[in-house]
C-alpha cells in the first residue's frame, strides 16, 4: 500500500511500535490503513475548522 503523502512525520513502522507499546497488535498494512484514516479525518477537521480567504488559502492567525 502507498501512502498517500510521502512527506508524513508518522511512518507505518513507528505507528506499529507504537501501537505495540500500549498493548495493540497491528500489521504493517493496518498501520498504513489507519495512519491514511488518520490524516484525512486531521484534514477534514482542519478544512471545517480554519476559514479560508476568497482566494481559497487558509487564513491562519497563529
Amino acid at each position: 500500500m502507498k501512502c498517500l503523502n510521502p512527506k508524513r512525520y508518522i511512518k507505518p513502522q513507528k505507528a506499529v511500535k507504537i501501537l505495540k507499546e500500549h498493548g495493540q497488535e497491528v500489521s504493517y498494512e493496518q498501520a498504513e490503513l489507519i495512519l491514511d484514516f488518520m490524516y484525512k479525518f486531521g484534514q477534514l477537521a482542519i478544512d471545517i475548522y480554519v476559514p479560508k480567504d476568497e482566494k481559497g488559502d487558509e487564513n491562519r492567525t497563529l
